[in-house]
C-alpha cells in the first residue's frame, strides 16, 4: 500500500520515462510499453460451426462435432472442454425443464380424477 502511494504520485513521470527509454531502444522498456498497448490475450476467439441444440436429444450429435473439431485441430482440448461444459449445463437445463413438464402433467392428471 505504501509503495502504491509512492508510485501513484510519480505515475506520469515514470510512464514518460518508460516511453522515452523505449523510443531509444531499451528492450525492457519497449516490452513494457508494448505489453500495455497490446496486452497478451488469455483466450483466442474461436469460430466453428456447431449444430443448433434445442433439446437433450440433439446434444449427442453436437458433442460428437466438438470431439471431431478437437481431433482435427480446429479446437484445442481446453477450448473443446469449455464448449462441452456449456453442453453439460444445457443438458441439465433441458432435463430439468422436461422433468418439470412431466410433473405438471402428472399433477394435472391427479387433480382431474
Amino acid at each position: 500500500m505504501a509503495a502504491e502511494l509512492l508510485l501513484d504520485g510519480e505515475a506520469e513521470l515514470l510512464t514518460r520515462k518508460a516511453i522515452d527509454l523505449a523510443r531509444k531502444g531499451d528492450p525492457v522498456a519497449l516490452k513494457l510499453c508494448i505489453e500495455r498497448i497490446l496486452p497478451r490475450r488469455r483466450e483466442r476467439p474461436v469460430t466453428i460451426d456447431l449444430p443448433p441444440v434445442n433439446s437433450a436429444a440433439e446434444l449427442a450429435g453436437a458433442t460428437t462435432e466438438v470431439l471431431d473439431a478437437i481431433a482435427a485441430g480446429a479446437l484445442t482440448p481446453s477450448e473443446g472442454q469449455v464448449v462441452l461444459a456449456a453442453y453439460a449445463t444445457a443438458r441439465s437445463i433441458f432435463e430439468t425443464s422436461e422433468l418439470e413438464a412431466r410433473i405438471r402433467a402428472l399433477e394435472k392428471g391427479l387433480v382431474q380424477k
